[in-house]
Order: C-alpha cells, then sequence, then structure tokens
C-alpha cells in the first residue's frame, strides 16, 4: 500500500509521513462505516421550510440525567435485523427521535431509540476534517445498503463511497475509496474489500479479515445502552435544507484508542426526517474535528 504514487507524490509535496496519510483515509473510513444512519421520508427544500429563531435551550441543562425507560434487549439469536444497525426489526422505540414531543434536556437514550430502524438505501454527506499534524481535507460520503442473496444465503451489502481532498494539494493527489462489506443475517461481517483511486488514476485494493463471530448470533448490548444525551431543539441548516426544529443529541466518549480520553461526538436530527442532519465528532486531545452535513438520500429497503 505504501508504494501507491499517491501516498509518495503526497509525502514529497506536503512533507508528511506516509503513515500519517493512510491513517487519516483509515480513520475517515472507519468513522463513516459508524456513521451510516437511517432515512425513509423525504424533506421539503430550503424554500418551503420557513427559517425560525432557535428555541432556547434551557441554560442549565439538568445536572441529574434522566434515563429513558428501555425495554429487555431484543433476542438477537432472533432474525430479521435490520439491515443499517443490527438492531431487530420488531423492536419498538420506547422514546423515538420521532416523537411528537422531544424528551426533556438531559435525558439520556440510546442508539436504537435514535437512529431507529431505517429504511432507506442510500445517504450521502459532505465532509469536513482537521487531525493533528496533517493538512485540513474535505470530500463527500456516499453509504448504501442492500440486502442480497450470495450462494443461497441472506446477506447485508454496504458500500461506502468517499472522496478526499486534502487542502493545498493538486488535484493529482485527490482520492475516492470504495469499501463493500457484507454481513450475515445477525450482522456479522463476512468479507469486506477497499479500493482506492488516486487523482492519477493508481490503485490501490484490500481485503478485511472476516468476522470472527460470522455465522453466530450477534447484537451488541451498545445498541441499546442509554449513552445519547438529549440536549434541546434549534434551528439548523444543512445542504439539504433549512431544520427549525432539528433536536440535537450527544454522546461523550471516554478511553477510546483513536480519539484519547475524552471526546464529544454531537447528532442532530429532525421529526420526518430519516437520515441524521449533521454529525460532528471532536477530541481537543488528539486535535481532530470531523463534520458531516446531510446532502441527500433516497430509496427504500424491501
Amino acid at each position: 500500500m505504501n508504494h501507491d504514487p499517491f501516498f509518495a507524490d503526497a509525502q514529497r509535496s506536503m512533507k508528511l509521513p506516509v503513515v500519517g496519510i493512510v491513517a487519516m483515509v483509515i480513520l475517515i473510513i472507519a468513522l463513516a462505516a459508524a456513521g451510516c444512519t437511517d432515512a425513509t421520508a423525504r424533506t421539503p427544500d430550503v424554500a418551503d421550510v420557513p427559517v425560525v429563531t432557535p428555541a432556547l435551550v434551557p441554560a442549565a441543562v439538568t445536572q441529574t440525567k434522566t434515563i429513558a425507560s428501555v425495554p429487555t434487549t431484543p433476542a438477537c439469536a432472533n432474525p430479521p435485523l435490520n439491515p443499517w444497525w443490527g438492531v431487530p426489526e420488531s423492536y419498538v422505540s420506547p422514546l423515538s427521535r420521532e416523537a411528537k414531543s422531544p424528551p426533556a434536556p438531559g435525558t439520556l437514550i440510546s442508539k436504537a431509540d435514535l437512529y431507529g430502524t431505517p429504511t432507506h438505501t442510500w445517504e450521502e454527506y459532505d465532509r469536513t476534517a482537521q487531525i493533528q499534524d496533517l493538512p485540513d481535507s474535505s470530500g463527500t460520503t456516499r453509504c448504501e445498503i442492500s440486502k442480497e442473496n450470495r450462494k443461497g444465503r441472506p446477506e447485508v451489502h454496504k458500500r461506502i463511497i468517499q472522496t478526499t481532498h486534502l487542502d493545498g494539494a493538486p488535484p493529482e493527489q485527490d482520492m475516492e475509496t470504495t469499501t463493500d462489506v457484507f454481513y450475515d443475517e445477525f450482522h456479522a461481517i463476512l468479507s469486506q474489500h477497499t479500493r482506492s483511486v488516486s487523482g492519477t488514476g493508481a490503485t490501490t485494493e484490500n481485503d478485511g479479515p472476516p468476522d470472527s463471530r460470522a455465522g453466530a448470533p450477534h447484537c451488541s448490548g451498545r445498541i441499546f445502552a442509554p449513552v445519547f444525551t438529549y440536549v434541546g431543539t434549534e434551528s439548523l441548516t444543512v445542504p439539504a435544507g433549512t431544520f427549525p426544529d432539528a433536536r440535537k443529541y450527544t454522546e461523550d466518549i471516554a478511553d477510546d484508542p483513536l480519539f484519547g480520553k475524552s471526546a464529544t461526538s454531537t447528532h442532530w436530527f429532525a421529526p420526518g426526517v430519516p437520515a441524521e442532519l449533521k454529525r460532528v465528532l471532536e477530541s481537543q486531545e488528539k486535535h481532530l474535528l470531523m463534520t458531516w452535513e446531510l446532502t441527500d438520500w433516497g430509496g427504500t429497503m424491501k
């Protein structure tokens, strides 16, 4: 992989270690894989949505956080699981982000409740990244998910397509990376393949190892852990439109090998909009700031 002319040229012109650029690309791919969310309905165009003054969030968010009522985690050995997050499709959220009235500021909810059971098949985001000792970068992320039948068995195919441009670098150093991941009905990875093409046409490819859980029921308890804090409602504008009633949530991340001892991810959703509107990941310790803003989504899962 280090012999790819893209990385060699980047190292010479940007005077950066090859491993740093590779790490940045790998980090962006990993975060994009985690960031594939949900979608079903269509948002009105910007002109159709009135811009209103953001609702004020109480200055003192409750010191003692409320934890939303969470039912017993559904049996993970009972497929089908939804193809986006691996949550049993029979799961009914007790506190969905689609609820007419938002929860009280400070309420903790789970990932299953926040992202729901999506039925769309693709979503696209504009992305920016600031990473320590590397030039700022920008690009796009598109995630596509489909249910397929391979070799006589049902599988889920997730494809993540990303473009990356380093600020100040010539177009020859741009990169497009496509990652294909196949899951079994229990959401365990069967195979994965990544293909990267630079602006010069130079190509690198590699295969990821299969998941050791493949063929066995698996469903992370983290999916149902109440770790997202509801902050409040505010008006938000992203490339996909203006959303006057966007709901904001935060998650604290501790002792993560990528993000250090303390990091924060912030998420915005809007009722009736199936895809995540915006996501910001920040780690001051690692000098990392990444932002995704929704541009479009569509399709219907069959």
